[in-house]
């Protein structure tokens, strides 16, 4: 243009601004451009490359250890999830890897002797269970439950009256947490070698009571999926097991339980160890227990002859007197006494003395009923409390028991002596309401037989 450095205008003078004063066309190969640019990307494209797997390289060279201890740790946790806490991370590399490793090598080792420290621990107090999983976490948390069950369970029975009811509980257990439906517990006195039954969920198909237990005297187990009639005292046809416990040297507890066909009682045969953790949990309680109950007895009882004694009377009177006037029963009540007992403790001895005592007890069970009630009251004078009577049946009673009393003979070393007693008697509640009261007559009315010749 006629502004640029160069002004072509002046030399065309004739020419306008605009018009076109001539062309050139010019002619040059691209092929050393076009090969100069492909070898261009080619190099481009090697040094891409060599950066790449230059980054990769270094990228891997980092997350390496990372992955490799990653892939260990899924291999370490799916063992734990498992069961097996054993296995650990091992071969870990850099840093914050070897960190990681040793932190989760150090949480199994802490879980595992934890675990091993409870379990060796609580099987002191709970029997081995035949069920156990394999991951010992939920061996250690059924374990615990079961040990807090059987807590449970001991601090309940510790607070109730008697026997009865403990074995109450403990057939609640079975029924209830074991599910086992029905079973029978016996008590067998090793000593004087008899079995008694203390509780019945249901009928029992073994006579042990008449014939003994074999599971008691053999001290093991008797399954009848062993062998066809094993225990004579059963039926062939029941599905059974019975379990002896020991609870102390003169007393064995024996669970009998009967089960509807063979399957059952496999099923059953996986909860001997927890019925054997709550019978052992009982153990200390059945032996109080049953110590508590010889002490009443003994309290209440009579040593030398084994009736009841004055202290059973007070004890068990009001009872007696409130059946009485709530059913309009009545009582007749007996005082016998021993003629001139004193001559034979003084001429024969108190050894002797003791027989004609053990003489006369003998001869009131013997001339009684069971419903009736024998009580020494103190020295040679005895009270017997006749049940549903009238004065009649008292005069028979009496007559009946003076006269065998005359026929009993007493041994003396080589001879033996006869004594005659007196009774009196009174009927309650006819007369008099104070139970006291008529004891008291039948005391006048003996000393009345006495006074008046005694032997009537």
């Amino acid at each position: 243009s006629s502004a640029g450095k160069i002004n072509c205008m002046e030399c065309h003078t004739t020419a306008k601004e605009g018009d076109t004063l001539g062309a050139i066309s010019i002619e040059m190969s691209m092929d050393g451009s076009k090969n100069a640019g492909i070898q261009t990307v080619i190099n481009t494209a090697f040094i891409a490359l060599a950066v790449m797997i230059t980054i990769f390289l270094f990228i891997n060279y980092l997350i390496s250890p990372f992955l490799t201890i990653f892939d260990s740790i899924k291999k370490v946790m799916s063992k734990a999830q498992d069961g097996n806490y054993t296995y650990r991370i091992e071969n870990a590399k850099g840093k914050e890897a070897k960190d990681v490793a040793n932190w989760i090598n150090g949480l199994l080792d802490k879980i595992k002797n934890t675990l091993d420290s409870i379990e060796e621990k609580i099987s002191i107090f709970v029997t081995d269970d035949n069920r156990d999983e394999k991951d010992h976490l939920i061996n250690v948390k059924n374990t615990v439950a079961r040990l807090s069950d059987v807590y449970k369970f001991r601090k309940t029975i510790e607070y109730d009256k008697n026997l009865d009811k403990v074995y109450e509980r403990l057939a609640r257990v079975l029924e209830e947490t074991l599910g086992i439906k029905n079973f029978n517990f016996f008590e067998a006195d090793t000593i004087n070698d008899s079995v008694k039954l203390v509780y019945s969920s249901n009928d029992y198909c073994c006579n042990v009571v008449e014939n003994g237990c074999r599971a008691d005297r053999t001290n093991s187990i008797v399954d009848s999926c062993q062998f066809k009639d094993i225990c004579s005292s059963s039926e062939a046809s029941c599905d059974y097991l019975c379990v002896p416990y020991s609870i102390s040297n003169d007393l064995d507890f024996i669970v009998s339980i009967v089960a509807e066909d063979k399957s059952e009682l496999h099923k059953i045969k996986e909860f001997l160890p927890s019925i054997q953790d709550y019978i052992d949990t009982a153990k200390p309680e059945i032996v109080s227990k049953k110590l508590m109950s010889i002490l009443e007895v003994s309290a209440r009882t009579d040593a030398l002859t084994g009736l009841f004694n004055r202290k059973y009377l007070e004890e068990s009177i009001d009872k007696i007197v409130s059946q009485a006037k709530r059913t309009d029963i009545s009582y007749g009540i007996l005082m016998a006494d021993i003629d001139f007992f004193k001559m034979v403790n003084d001429t024969y001895g108190h050894d002797i003395g003791d027989e004609a005592i053990k003489v006369i007890a003998r001869t009131l069970v013997e001339n009684t009923r069971d419903s009736d009630i024998v009580i020494r009251y103190g020295g040679e004078e005895f009270v017997v409390l006749l049940y549903n009577c009238d004065e009649k049946y008292i005069q028979e009673v009496a007559e009946k028991i003076r006269v065998a009393f005359s026929k009993k003979t007493i041994p003396v070393g080589n001879s033996s002596i006869t004594k005659t007693i007196s009774i009196g008697a009174s009927l309650f509640p006819a007369h008099t309401e104070s139970f006291w009261q008529c004891l008291k007559y039948s005391d006048i009315a003996l000393y009345e037989a006495k006074d008046s010749g005694r032997n009537k």
